[in-house]
Order: structure tokens, then sequence, then C-alpha cells
């Protein structure tokens, strides 16, 4: 794709579980539930091992700098966090980003506004 392409943001897209990454279905509309485009965006790069995408490679999480046994592991998650998505600035700005180290888990909470409604909006998950 070329760059402007990939900047180019989908009005509708699916909504995902943010952990398994499964498509929601919606039964009242008797098909998929529409997601937000941005946060969907957010999870699906956040769910993705850097390296793992052949077409994009830079694209995701390098999960080896993760290392909850450090004293400051939810800092170098942030960071991680913040590097993977700074590649999408253009579409959203990054308001907050907070890590919970629990027991083998990182807990992440991401806060975003949308470029094109100006609405905050957060979205949440994990790494093992």
């Amino acid at each position: 794709l070329s760059r402007t392409t990939r900047n180019v943001m989908n009005k509708y897209t699916r909504a995902h579980n943010h952990l398994t990454g499964d498509v929601l279905f919606d039964q009242s509309r008797s098909s998929w539930k529409q997601g937000n485009s941005n946060a969907e965006l957010i999870c699906l790069c956040l769910r993705t091992a850097k390296g793992s995408c052949a077409a994009d490679p830079d694209k995701g999480i390098d999960f080896a700098q993760l290392d909850n046994a450090r004293t400051n592991a939810a800092a170098g998650a942030e960071r991680e966090i913040r590097r993977a998505l700074g590649r999408y600035s253009g579409r959203f700005t990054l308001l907050n980003v907070t890590v919970e180290v629990q027991d083998t888990m990182f807990l992440w909470q991401v806060q975003f506004t949308d470029k094109t409604t100006s609405k905050p909006q957060t979205v949440s998950g994990q790494f093992r």
C-alpha cells in the first residue's frame, strides 16, 4: 500500500474482541458488530508481534522488550506501546498510556482522541 492509502480512515469496520481478535456479532443486525476503526487499529497493532507481519515487519509490539520481572517493567511496556503506536500519529492523538504488571501479565490501557471527531476514547487489553 502506498503511504497515502495507509492513512485513509475506514468509516466502517468490524468490532473485534480486544484480547482474542475474534470478530464480534450483533444479534440485532444479524451481522458483525460495527467498531471504531482507530480502536480496532490500536488493538490489532498491540496484538501483533513485531516482525510477524510479512507485509509490514515494523508493525506491532517487540515482545522481547517486555520482561515482567524487571522493577521498571510497566514503564518499559508503556514505552514499547508508544513506539508501536507512534506510526499512526496521523490518525489519532495518544492522550495517555498506562500499564500495570499483574503476575505474568501486562494490563494496558490506551486513551486517544480520534482526529475526525476529537472525542476521547479508551481501549484496553493485556500481554502475556
